[in-house]
């Protein structure tokens, strides 16, 4: 059983209790989020769920607690041993989405699995808050936890694709300075300064929540064809530095991307699947 809503559906645990009681044998994994799907429309107001069962495939769930955002790949390295076993066909990973790197995370799930096995999943979300998110595995959700279905198994193929719905806005410029996943400077300036000159007073003493609108995309000259999203996450508004979803490599090249709608998922149907669609404000 996978469930998602907003911080305050979920936190007091109510939702999470009566999915169990209509499902006591099964393993129930869900988080906070930003918006879920329904349907055809996102809402913020509902708790989406859905239950799913398996013919053939044997399923497993495995979590961690991260103690601190610099623990990520520690944490996603005792997580993928805990799923580690030979017939191992993919993870479908929900973290807590503001006490853990996302890079990190997967960078020490990989260093486990190798790179070719198929992870997929994503970061739970606080709406435009940025406060807190919680995730839950077979217990009430709560912050700090990293949670993964483990599928194995010859009959489950796990299948994953992404597209990105962003827009170049302004010109590209080059971290000056980084610590992780915090910018301290873009062409030597610091980035809020920057944001404010180009969104405005208003959108900038609105974020994190609106930088969900304008994150960075990352141009790699060591691999002119991979581009990267990266949304903002904090703003330390004294240092006016921003701190962004994962690790920004010092001396890369960036730009702010402005949001348009457009298709967000390629799904490779094969046999009967099941598709999962997970979006993001950023990577």
């Amino acid at each position: 059983m996978l469930y998602f809503g907003s911080r305050e559906q979920l936190v007091d645990g109510k939702r999470y209790r009566e999915l169990r009681g209509l499902y006591p044998e099964s393993h129930i994994v869900g988080c906070s989020t930003g918006g879920q799907i329904h349907g055809d429309d996102i809402c913020d107001d509902e708790v989406i769920a859905v239950a799913l069962r398996f013919a053939h495939t044997q399923v497993r769930l495995v979590q961690e607690v991260v103690e601190t955002r610099d623990a990520s790949r520690a944490c996603g390295a005792r997580l993928a041993r805990q799923a580690l076993a030979a017939d191992l066909a993919g993870l479908f990973v929900l973290s807590d989405g503001l006490a853990v790197n996302g890079g990190e995370l997967l960078a020490g799930i990989t260093e486990v699995l190798g790179p070719d096995l198929p992870v997929t999943g994503g970061l739970a979300g606080d709406g435009t808050r940025f406060e807190q998110t919680i995730v839950g595995a077979d217990a009430e959700p709560s912050p700090n936890r990293v949670a993964a279905i483990a599928f194995y198994g010859a009959s489950f193929r796990l299948a994953h694709g992404c597209a990105g719905g962003w827009d170049v806005f302004g010109p590209r410029r080059k971290v000056t300075k980084s610590e992780g996943s915090v910018v301290v400077e873009l062409d030597g300036e610091p980035p809020l300064d920057l944001y404010t000159r180009y969104l405005g007073e208003e959108e900038a003493e609105a974020m994190p929540g609106s930088g969900l609108a304008f994150p960075l995309r990352i141009h790699d000259e060591a691999e002119p064809d991979r581009q990267i999203v990266r949304s903002v996450f904090a703003v330390d508004r004294n240092a006016r530095t921003l701190t962004f979803a994962a690790d920004i490599p010092e001396g890369s090249h960036r730009a702010i991307d402005a949001r348009q709608f457009r298709q967000s998922c390629r799904r490779r149907r094969r046999g009967r699947p099941a598709g999962a669609q997970c979006t993001c404000g950023g990577r």
